[in-house]
Parts: C-alpha cells; sequence; structure tokens
C-alpha cells in the first residue's frame, strides 16, 4: 500500500493536486479493536481509545 501511495503521489498526472495518504492499525491482537476503530471513523470521530495505548487525535497524524 505504501509503495502504490508513493507512486500516486509522485506522478503529478495521476491525481493532480491530491495527495493521498494512509493510516495502518495493527488490530491482529484484538478484533474488536478493528471493529470499533471503523466504527468510530464512520462516525468521524477524532478520538480512537485503546487499552494498550492512549488517545489518538487523527488531526495530529503527520507523514513519517
Amino acid at each position: 500500500m505504501i509503495y502504490a501511495v508513493d507512486q500516486v503521489n509522485s506522478d503529478p498526472n495521476v491525481l493532480p493536486n491530491v495527495h493521498l495518504g494512509g493510516l495502518g492499525i495493527d488490530d491482529c491482537s484484538s478484533p474488536i479493536l478493528g471493529q470499533a476503530f471503523l466504527a468510530q471513523d464512520k462516525l468521524k470521530s477524532k478520538l480512537f481509545h485503546h487499552e494498550f495505548i492512549e488517545y489518538l487525535d487523527k488531526s495530529s497524524i503527520k507523514n513519517l
């Protein structure tokens, strides 16, 4: 996925004036976490909570 996003972003003819990004979540330890994350995202919630992490504010995510 990262390769595809990089390829699209590096070619100005594919999606002019658009910059794609992505967010990967490892939910292998808890299928419920993945479902909760998707449900909150559909509700446009900005805060995600899980017992192993503190709060994640989607607006604070930057390119690595």
